[in-house]
């Protein structure tokens, strides 16, 4: 049996990968490449859970929520590490509680979302404007990666159903973008607009999605309180609680999988997609990997192929 190469090699290939698809490094690095370093020290081989709770909690003068971001950070790396070591363990997520930092995001399946539009249905009244409102509303979401904030932003003249493009005016940045939609999500926003029109043919604001009786802006809270209450009735207790924002995450993973199905170079497609979503960095938009450690490992091999190929043609 091959020796498996050392664990600070292992963390550096897996760090080097990171950056070449634009994700901000910091102080991650640092910790991982201490932990690899202190078991390659110890010529721990066998990498196991009592190993990594020691190691986080080992810093001084360390808060819990620390030694929580410490175990994180190294269970993500040992997530993809594990792909090709046979004797490293991959420590449950959230065992030492919830680090300081971003939320780990919930990725929807398919059925889910079929599940959740189909549940808009039962939301009042139902012969009403409201449960179309929703439906239409997280599709879009689900479709598009939007922000929840910038579709609730939506005017009706910010869909050109002739050109089949969506303004986005208002997002994180201040900054306004131009995005194209299928012609499908052209056609859920047609029949929208045709119920919606016929609900309030004077609206009293020039929104996109309009509230049931005054024919206003909707508002976040007011969607959050639609999608909990369906999420309920849907009996979801999965672990991350899914939440409305998580179907913009969903969708960046979801692109990452039909590239990877399709043979494309994740660093040639990665700046488009961040443009699409109004991320500033491709940095940003990489993250949404770090909620999918088995599609880190795909896009990593990935991208080492393409390398491959690089460098047999001269051009790397």
């Amino acid at each position: 049996m091959s020796t498996p190469e050392p664990l600070e090699v292992a963390a550096e290939k897996y760090f080097t990968l990171r950056r070449k698809l634009g994700y901000a490094l910091r102080s991650e690095r640092e910790e991982v490449l201490l932990f690899a370093r202190a078991m390659d020290a110890r010529r721990r081989r066998k990498i196991t859970l009592p190993l990594v709770i020691d190691w986080a909690r080992s810093a001084r003068n360390g808060s819990p929520k620390y030694a929580a971001w410490r175990y994180e950070a190294v269970r993500r790396f040992l997530a993809v590490a594990a792909c090709t070591r046979r004797d490293t363990v991959v420590p449950p997520p959230g065992y030492l509680g919830r680090p300081f930092g971003r939320r780990r995001p919930y990725i929807y399946a398919g059925a889910e979302i079929t599940a959740l539009l189909a549940g808009t249905r039962a939301l009042t009244p139902t012969a009403g404007l409201r449960p179309w409102t929703y439906r239409t509303l997280f599709g879009l979401l689900y479709a598009t990666g939007l922000r929840v904030g910038e579709a609730l932003a939506l005017d009706r003249s910010d869909v050109d159903r002739s050109r089949g493009t969506l303004i986005v005016r208002r997002d994180k940045g201040q900054s306004s973008r131009e995005i194209p939609l299928h012609p499908s999500v052209m056609e859920a926003l047609g029949r929208y607009e045709a119920r919606r029109d016929a609900r309030h043919p004077a609206p009293r604001a020039a929104a996109f999605f309009l509230t049931e009786t005054r024919g206003t802006r909707v508002q976040y809270q007011y969607v959050n309180k639609a999608f909990c209450k369906i999420r309920r009735a849907l009996g979801w207790k999965q672990c991350p609680l899914p939440t409305v924002h998580d179907m913009r995450h969903s969708f960046a993973v979801r692109k990452f999988l039909e590239w990877i199905r399709a043979g494309k170079d994740v660093d040639v497609e990665l700046p488009a997609l961040s443009a699409y979503m109004g991320h500033k960095t491709p940095a940003s938009t990489y993250w949404y990997l770090s909620a999918v450690p088995e599609l880190l490992y795909l896009v990593t091999g990935h991208t080492e192929r393409f390398a491959a190929m690089q460098a047999a043609r001269g051009d790397a």
